[in-house]
């Protein structure tokens, strides 16, 4: 006798079920868009997005006609002068004064493209216009710092 009190059967009834679902439609759907509005407006408060400008420089040595290796030197050596100069004051209150307003070069990066003489240069900013003003700048203003 204890086993078969131990042994219960589950009916479960689809029908009764169905019915509450059905019932209860307005309070599901009205749950389901609170959801979705609270995610939205978290996901729009926290994203900022971030644009980037890239440009290539080929680096070679003027009226010369050296060797390729010469030329990887040369580039190799632009590079580590154009990382000092994006963080100097003098470039940053130059770019600042073309721009408009006051400019961090913290998200401009120049790096040499490894086994060519290439140069890239990078912005980034929270506009598209303002990383393309800020290339730009540090372009017109380079040759002139350095």
């Amino acid at each position: 006798m204890g086993k078969a009190n131990q042994k219960r059967s589950l009916k479960i009834d689809i029908y009764s079920i169905l019915q509450d679902l059905v019932r209860n439609i307005p309070y599901i759907l009205f749950a389901g868009i609170s959801a979705a509005l609270i995610m939205y407006i978290a996901i729009k408060g926290t994203y900022t997005p971030v644009y980037e400008t890239q440009t290539t420089f080929a680096v070679s040595v003027r009226g010369s006609a050296d060797s390729v290796y010469s030329n990887f030197a040369t580039t190799s050596n632009m590079a580590k002068m154009f990382e000092q100069i994006l963080t100097s004051s003098v470039l940053r209150d130059k770019v600042s004064e073309e721009v408009g307003e006051q400019v961090s070069l913290e998200n401009v990066t120049a790096y040499r493209i490894p086994e060519t003489n290439l140069l890239s240069l990078s912005v980034q900013a929270d506009a598209p216009e303002k990383a393309y003003q800020i290339i730009k700048s540090v372009m017109n203003n380079y040759g002139s710092i350095s």
